[in-house]
Protein backbone atom coordinates (compact mmCIF):
# COMPACT_ATOMS: atom_id res chain seq x y z
CA UNK A 1 0.00 0.00 0.00
CA UNK A 2 1.34 3.28 -1.16
CA UNK A 3 0.90 6.47 1.52
CA UNK A 4 0.89 10.22 1.40
CA UNK A 5 4.22 11.93 2.18
CA UNK A 6 4.06 14.35 5.26
CA UNK A 7 7.31 13.88 7.23
CA UNK A 8 10.17 16.82 6.53
CA UNK A 9 14.17 15.94 5.78
CA UNK A 10 14.60 17.25 9.51
CA UNK A 11 11.95 15.28 10.57
CA UNK A 12 13.63 12.14 9.28
CA UNK A 13 16.69 13.38 10.86
CA UNK A 14 15.38 14.13 14.50
CA UNK A 15 13.52 11.13 14.29
CA UNK A 16 16.23 8.32 13.85
CA UNK A 17 18.46 10.79 16.39
CA UNK A 18 16.09 10.83 19.25
CA UNK A 19 14.86 6.91 18.67
CA UNK A 20 18.97 5.95 19.05
CA UNK A 21 20.09 7.50 21.63
CA UNK A 22 18.62 6.61 24.55
CA UNK A 23 19.39 5.49 28.04
CA UNK A 24 22.49 3.62 26.69
CA UNK A 25 23.96 6.60 26.29
CA UNK A 26 24.59 7.00 30.24
CA UNK A 27 25.86 3.55 30.80
CA UNK A 28 27.74 3.43 26.92
CA UNK A 29 31.27 4.80 28.27
CA UNK A 30 31.60 2.19 30.67
CA UNK A 31 30.22 -0.92 28.11
CA UNK A 32 33.23 0.21 25.60
CA UNK A 33 35.90 1.17 27.63
CA UNK A 34 35.24 -2.15 30.01
CA UNK A 35 36.18 -4.24 26.51
CA UNK A 36 38.64 -2.00 24.61
CA UNK A 37 40.08 0.72 27.52
CA UNK A 38 41.38 3.87 25.58
CA UNK A 39 39.73 2.40 22.65
CA UNK A 40 36.26 2.71 22.65
CA UNK A 41 36.04 5.79 20.72
CA UNK A 42 37.57 3.79 17.72
CA UNK A 43 35.03 0.93 18.16
CA UNK A 44 32.34 3.12 17.97
CA UNK A 45 33.60 5.12 15.23
CA UNK A 46 33.58 1.58 13.28
CA UNK A 47 30.55 0.22 14.86
CA UNK A 48 28.63 3.90 13.39
CA UNK A 49 30.03 2.74 9.67
CA UNK A 50 28.67 -0.59 10.26
CA UNK A 51 24.84 1.01 10.97
CA UNK A 52 25.48 3.61 8.19
CA UNK A 53 25.51 0.59 5.77
CA UNK A 54 22.70 -1.51 7.42
CA UNK A 55 19.98 2.17 7.80
CA UNK A 56 21.40 2.24 3.88
CA UNK A 57 20.32 -0.88 2.85
CA UNK A 58 16.92 -0.56 4.30
CA UNK A 59 16.50 2.42 2.45
CA UNK A 60 16.77 0.61 -0.47
CA UNK A 61 14.22 -2.26 0.82
CA UNK A 62 12.25 0.46 1.18
CA UNK A 63 13.21 2.67 -2.09
CA UNK A 64 12.52 -1.09 -4.54
CA UNK A 65 9.32 -1.80 -2.65
CA UNK A 66 7.93 1.08 -4.08
CA UNK A 67 7.84 3.20 -0.15
CA UNK A 68 5.22 0.34 1.24
CA UNK A 69 4.46 0.18 4.51
CA UNK A 70 6.76 -2.26 6.69
CA UNK A 71 4.77 -5.05 6.96
CA UNK A 72 3.56 -4.82 3.34
CA UNK A 73 7.23 -5.65 2.38
CA UNK A 74 7.61 -8.52 4.57
CA UNK A 75 4.28 -10.17 3.12
CA UNK A 76 5.27 -9.24 -0.57
CA UNK A 77 9.02 -10.43 -0.46
CA UNK A 78 8.90 -12.98 1.94
CA UNK A 79 5.28 -15.09 1.75
CA UNK A 80 2.10 -14.30 3.76
CA UNK A 81 3.16 -16.59 6.37
CA UNK A 82 6.97 -16.14 6.62
CA UNK A 83 6.06 -12.57 6.62
CA UNK A 84 3.61 -12.85 9.33
CA UNK A 85 6.71 -15.02 11.47
CA UNK A 86 8.76 -12.28 10.60
CA UNK A 87 6.74 -9.46 11.77
CA UNK A 88 6.27 -11.42 15.27
CA UNK A 89 10.11 -12.15 16.02
CA UNK A 90 10.17 -8.07 14.81
CA UNK A 91 7.17 -6.95 17.48
CA UNK A 92 8.70 -9.58 20.43
CA UNK A 93 12.16 -8.29 19.79
CA UNK A 94 10.75 -4.79 20.19
CA UNK A 95 8.71 -5.72 22.88
CA UNK A 96 12.24 -7.06 24.85
CA UNK A 97 14.15 -3.99 24.22
CA UNK A 98 11.27 -1.52 25.20
CA UNK A 99 10.63 -3.50 28.59
CA UNK A 100 14.41 -3.81 29.48
CA UNK A 101 14.87 -0.13 27.98
CA UNK A 102 12.23 1.21 30.61
CA UNK A 103 12.85 -1.21 33.44
CA UNK A 104 16.00 0.75 33.71
CA UNK A 105 15.03 4.02 33.54
CA UNK A 106 12.74 3.60 36.53
CA UNK A 107 15.33 2.03 38.80
CA UNK A 108 18.03 4.78 37.73
CA UNK A 109 15.23 7.60 38.19
CA UNK A 110 14.41 5.99 41.57
CA UNK A 111 17.95 5.71 42.73
CA UNK A 112 18.89 8.89 42.12
CA UNK A 113 15.65 11.01 42.87
CA UNK A 114 12.48 9.52 43.74
CA UNK A 115 13.55 6.88 46.08
CA UNK A 116 9.92 6.23 47.40
CA UNK A 117 8.37 6.29 44.38
CA UNK A 118 7.84 2.75 43.13
CA UNK A 119 8.65 1.21 40.27
CA UNK A 120 5.46 -0.10 39.52
CA UNK A 121 4.08 3.37 39.40
CA UNK A 122 6.70 5.05 37.39
CA UNK A 123 6.49 2.17 34.73
CA UNK A 124 2.67 2.74 34.40
CA UNK A 125 3.17 6.67 34.09
CA UNK A 126 5.81 5.95 31.21
CA UNK A 127 3.28 3.77 29.30
CA UNK A 128 -0.11 6.23 30.03
CA UNK A 129 2.19 9.35 29.01
CA UNK A 130 3.27 7.15 25.81
CA UNK A 131 -0.39 5.77 25.04
CA UNK A 132 -2.29 9.55 24.98
CA UNK A 133 0.59 10.41 22.29
CA UNK A 134 0.23 7.87 20.32
CA UNK A 135 -3.24 7.85 20.53
CA UNK A 136 -2.65 11.13 17.81
CA UNK A 137 -1.29 10.21 14.54
CA UNK A 138 2.59 9.77 13.14
CA UNK A 139 2.82 13.12 12.31
CA UNK A 140 2.21 14.21 16.43
CA UNK A 141 4.70 11.62 16.73
CA UNK A 142 7.66 12.92 14.32
CA UNK A 143 6.26 16.70 15.03
CA UNK A 144 7.12 15.55 19.19
CA UNK A 145 10.43 14.17 17.73
CA UNK A 146 11.60 17.45 16.33
CA UNK A 147 11.01 19.62 19.21
CA UNK A 148 12.44 16.83 21.61
CA UNK A 149 15.71 16.73 19.71
CA UNK A 150 15.97 20.85 20.18
CA UNK A 151 15.38 20.54 23.89
CA UNK A 152 17.63 17.47 24.27
CA UNK A 153 20.82 18.51 22.27
CA UNK A 154 21.08 22.66 23.22
CA UNK A 155 20.61 21.50 27.35
CA UNK A 156 23.35 17.92 26.84
CA UNK A 157 25.82 20.16 24.98
CA UNK A 158 25.67 23.23 26.87
CA UNK A 159 26.29 20.98 29.94
CA UNK A 160 28.86 18.95 28.20
CA UNK A 161 30.73 22.14 27.28
CA UNK A 162 31.12 23.22 30.37
CA UNK A 163 32.53 19.73 31.34
CA UNK A 164 35.69 20.03 28.62
CA UNK A 165 36.90 22.90 31.22
CA UNK A 166 37.96 20.35 33.36
CA UNK A 167 38.70 17.80 31.12
CA UNK A 168 42.49 16.08 30.94
CA UNK A 169 42.57 14.53 27.56
CA UNK A 170 45.92 12.97 28.18
CA UNK A 171 43.36 10.19 29.87
CA UNK A 172 42.60 8.93 26.73
CA UNK A 173 46.20 8.23 25.91
CA UNK A 174 47.63 5.24 25.23
CA UNK A 175 45.91 3.62 22.54
CA UNK A 176 45.84 0.14 20.29
CA UNK A 177 46.27 -1.80 24.07
CA UNK A 178 43.09 -4.18 23.52
CA UNK A 179 43.53 -7.17 21.34
CA UNK A 180 41.20 -8.44 18.42
CA UNK A 181 38.78 -10.30 20.68
CA UNK A 182 38.01 -7.18 22.81
CA UNK A 183 37.85 -4.86 19.72
CA UNK A 184 35.01 -7.95 18.27
CA UNK A 185 33.14 -7.85 21.26
CA UNK A 186 33.08 -4.12 21.80
CA UNK A 187 32.17 -3.45 18.37
CA UNK A 188 28.82 -5.73 18.53
CA UNK A 189 28.04 -3.98 22.05
CA UNK A 190 28.56 -0.70 20.26
CA UNK A 191 26.58 -1.46 17.03
CA UNK A 192 23.88 -3.00 19.48
CA UNK A 193 24.01 0.82 20.94
CA UNK A 194 22.85 2.07 17.76
CA UNK A 195 19.67 0.20 17.80
CA UNK A 196 16.43 1.59 16.92
CA UNK A 197 17.65 2.52 13.46
CA UNK A 198 15.19 0.89 11.90
CA UNK A 199 12.23 3.13 12.69
CA UNK A 200 12.98 4.31 9.25
CA UNK A 201 11.00 1.35 8.02
CA UNK A 202 7.68 2.69 9.47
CA UNK A 203 9.08 6.87 8.44
CA UNK A 204 10.26 6.44 4.80
CA UNK A 205 6.75 5.34 3.71
CA UNK A 206 5.66 8.99 4.74
CA UNK A 207 8.00 11.19 3.60
CA UNK A 208 7.08 14.31 1.87
CA UNK A 209 10.14 14.37 -0.53
CA UNK A 210 11.82 11.49 -1.50
CA UNK A 211 15.25 13.03 -2.73
CA UNK A 212 18.20 13.14 -0.57
CA UNK A 213 16.82 10.69 1.93
CA UNK A 214 20.46 8.65 1.66
CA UNK A 215 21.96 12.16 2.61
CA UNK A 216 19.82 12.14 5.47
CA UNK A 217 20.22 9.22 6.77
CA UNK A 218 23.92 9.28 6.74
CA UNK A 219 23.82 12.15 8.73
CA UNK A 220 21.85 11.16 11.12
CA UNK A 221 23.93 7.85 11.81
CA UNK A 222 27.04 10.38 11.46
CA UNK A 223 25.85 12.77 14.52
CA UNK A 224 24.79 9.94 17.10
CA UNK A 225 28.15 8.37 16.10
CA UNK A 226 29.69 11.57 17.01
CA UNK A 227 27.76 12.26 19.99
CA UNK A 228 28.98 8.80 21.23
CA UNK A 229 32.52 9.46 20.76
CA UNK A 230 32.21 12.78 22.84
CA UNK A 231 30.91 11.75 25.29
CA UNK A 232 33.27 8.74 25.55
CA UNK A 233 36.22 10.63 25.54
CA UNK A 234 34.88 13.32 28.24
CA UNK A 235 34.25 10.28 30.41
CA UNK A 236 37.54 9.09 30.45
CA UNK A 237 38.68 12.54 30.70
CA UNK A 238 36.71 13.57 33.30
CA UNK A 239 36.67 9.99 35.29
CA UNK A 240 39.64 8.41 34.47
CA UNK A 241 40.18 5.24 33.05
CA UNK A 242 39.08 2.74 35.89
CA UNK A 243 36.35 5.31 36.96
CA UNK A 244 34.69 5.22 33.03
CA UNK A 245 34.76 1.48 33.06
CA UNK A 246 33.67 0.52 36.74
CA UNK A 247 30.78 2.67 37.01
CA UNK A 248 27.20 1.22 35.70
CA UNK A 249 26.29 5.11 34.52
CA UNK A 250 29.38 7.06 34.34
CA UNK A 251 27.60 9.91 31.92
CA UNK A 252 25.55 10.33 34.98
CA UNK A 253 28.43 10.51 37.46
CA UNK A 254 30.26 12.59 34.97
CA UNK A 255 27.14 15.64 34.58
CA UNK A 256 26.80 15.44 38.60
CA UNK A 257 30.50 15.96 38.90
CA UNK A 258 30.59 19.25 37.30
CA UNK A 259 30.99 21.88 39.14
CA UNK A 260 30.82 25.43 38.57
CA UNK A 261 31.11 28.10 41.95
CA UNK A 262 29.26 30.77 41.68
CA UNK A 263 26.18 29.42 38.63
CA UNK A 264 22.41 29.69 40.28
CA UNK A 265 22.81 25.51 39.87
CA UNK A 266 24.23 23.63 42.55
CA UNK A 267 22.59 20.33 42.41
CA UNK A 268 23.19 18.93 39.49
CA UNK A 269 20.90 16.01 39.64
CA UNK A 270 17.98 17.36 38.62
CA UNK A 271 19.34 18.38 35.51
CA UNK A 272 21.00 14.81 34.99
CA UNK A 273 17.42 13.13 35.59
CA UNK A 274 15.57 15.72 33.23
CA UNK A 275 18.06 15.00 30.52
CA UNK A 276 17.39 10.70 31.53
CA UNK A 277 13.80 11.42 31.40
CA UNK A 278 13.73 12.73 27.58
CA UNK A 279 16.34 10.32 26.50
CA UNK A 280 14.03 7.58 27.60
CA UNK A 281 10.92 8.34 26.54
CA UNK A 282 11.82 9.28 23.05
CA UNK A 283 13.49 6.02 22.74
CA UNK A 284 10.41 4.34 23.93
CA UNK A 285 7.73 6.24 22.71
CA UNK A 286 9.10 5.56 19.09
CA UNK A 287 9.59 1.98 19.40
CA UNK A 288 6.18 1.90 20.95
CA UNK A 289 4.97 3.25 17.65
CA UNK A 290 7.24 0.27 15.83
CA UNK A 291 5.72 -2.30 17.65
CA UNK A 292 2.08 -1.26 17.39
CA UNK A 293 2.65 -0.66 13.84
CA UNK A 294 3.90 -3.93 13.09
CA UNK A 295 1.16 -5.70 15.41
CA UNK A 296 -1.82 -3.51 13.78
CA UNK A 297 -1.06 -4.94 10.28
CA UNK A 298 0.01 -8.47 11.67
CA UNK A 299 -3.93 -8.54 12.99
CA UNK A 300 -5.24 -6.82 10.34
CA UNK A 301 -6.78 -4.17 12.95
CA UNK A 302 -8.64 -0.85 11.56
CA UNK A 303 -6.85 1.08 14.00
CA UNK A 304 -2.85 1.34 15.45
CA UNK A 305 -5.10 2.82 18.64
CA UNK A 306 -6.20 -0.85 19.46
CA UNK A 307 -2.73 -2.39 19.12
CA UNK A 308 -1.13 0.46 21.33
CA UNK A 309 -3.64 -0.73 24.14
CA UNK A 310 -2.38 -4.16 23.86
CA UNK A 311 1.22 -4.08 23.92
CA UNK A 312 0.55 -1.72 27.18
CA UNK A 313 0.13 -4.94 29.42
CA UNK A 314 2.76 -6.78 27.53
CA UNK A 315 5.42 -3.98 28.30
CA UNK A 316 4.69 -3.43 31.73
CA UNK A 317 4.44 -6.86 32.82
CA UNK A 318 7.80 -7.84 30.90
CA UNK A 319 9.81 -5.06 32.33
CA UNK A 320 8.60 -5.76 36.25
CA UNK A 321 9.50 -9.55 35.09
CA UNK A 322 13.82 -8.74 35.83
CA UNK A 323 14.17 -8.89 40.13
CA UNK A 324 17.40 -6.40 39.81
CA UNK A 325 19.82 -4.35 37.41
CA UNK A 326 21.66 -7.22 37.33
CA UNK A 327 18.82 -9.12 35.76
CA UNK A 328 17.59 -6.57 33.35
CA UNK A 329 21.58 -6.63 32.24
CA UNK A 330 21.49 -10.32 31.50
CA UNK A 331 17.82 -10.22 29.72
CA UNK A 332 20.12 -7.48 27.31
CA UNK A 333 23.07 -10.01 26.90
CA UNK A 334 21.76 -13.12 26.60
CA UNK A 335 18.41 -13.02 24.50
CA UNK A 336 17.98 -9.44 23.35
CA UNK A 337 21.06 -8.90 21.33
CA UNK A 338 20.40 -12.39 19.07
CA UNK A 339 16.92 -10.69 18.90
CA UNK A 340 18.34 -7.36 17.33
CA UNK A 341 20.65 -9.17 15.09
CA UNK A 342 17.72 -10.64 13.55
CA UNK A 343 15.95 -7.69 13.29
CA UNK A 344 18.63 -5.72 12.50
CA UNK A 345 20.98 -7.76 10.06
CA UNK A 346 19.65 -10.85 9.15
CA UNK A 347 16.00 -9.54 8.46
CA UNK A 348 17.24 -6.65 6.52
CA UNK A 349 19.71 -8.08 4.07
CA UNK A 350 17.21 -10.65 3.43
CA UNK A 351 15.09 -8.36 2.14
CA UNK A 352 17.67 -6.74 0.11
CA UNK A 353 18.50 -9.82 -1.54
CA UNK A 354 14.79 -10.25 -2.25
CA UNK A 355 13.77 -7.26 -3.16
CA UNK A 356 17.04 -7.10 -5.53
CA UNK A 357 16.37 -10.68 -7.07
CA UNK A 358 12.89 -9.57 -8.07
CA UNK A 359 13.78 -5.76 -9.65
CA UNK A 360 16.03 -7.92 -11.49
CA UNK A 361 13.67 -10.89 -12.53
CA UNK A 362 11.13 -8.07 -13.78
CA UNK A 363 13.48 -6.48 -16.00
CA UNK A 364 14.08 -9.31 -17.66
CA UNK A 365 10.31 -10.59 -18.24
Amino acid sequence: MKTKGFITPFQLFATVVVTVIGVGIFSYPSTVTGLTLHDGWITTIISGIIVTLLILAMWKVVQLNSYRTFYDILTENLGGIFGWICGFIFVVANIVTMSVGIRIFSEVLKMYLLEKTSTELILLLMIISSIFLLRGTLKDLVRFNELSFYIMFIAIFIVLFIGLFKADFESVLPLFQGNFSQYGKAIVSSTYSFAGFNIVFMILPFLKKKEGVKAILIKSIAFITFFYVFVTLLCIALLGLMGTSKLNWPTITMIKAIDIPGTFIERWEGVVMTLWVFFSYTTFVNGYYMGAEVLKDMLSLKSIKLSIMILAPVFYFCALYPDNISEIYKVADNFDKYLAVFVLVVLTLLLLLISLFKKRRNRHA
